[in-house]
């Protein structure tokens, strides 16, 4: 039986959904990181934290970068496909 237009809909919102979720998460992480990076210091304050705090910033920017990556994704998926189902 062929699908109709509206499931097909319901599939991509679920996956847009989806995407922006994960991304979410990821931030949400990313963030808890970069907390318990700085709550570190407290503990550890020499060259060593701060050679450490550059390569966790770097991998928290990184993050951040692929969450905006996947997110302007949902939003053209969102607005092609919804538009030509």
């Amino acid at each position: 039986m062929v699908q109709s237009g509206k499931s097909e809909k319901t599939v991509v919102r679920r996956l847009v959904s989806d995407i922006r979720e994960f991304s979410a998460e990821i931030n949400d992480q990313a963030d808890k990181m970069a907390r318990e990076t700085d709550d570190l210091n407290r503990y550890w304050d020499d060259p060593q934290y701060k050679a450490f705090r550059a390569y966790m910033e770097g991998i928290i920017g990184d993050l951040v970068k692929a969450t905006s990556v996947l997110n302007e994704a949902a939003d053209t998926v969102e607005q092609r496909e919804l538009k030509e189902i």
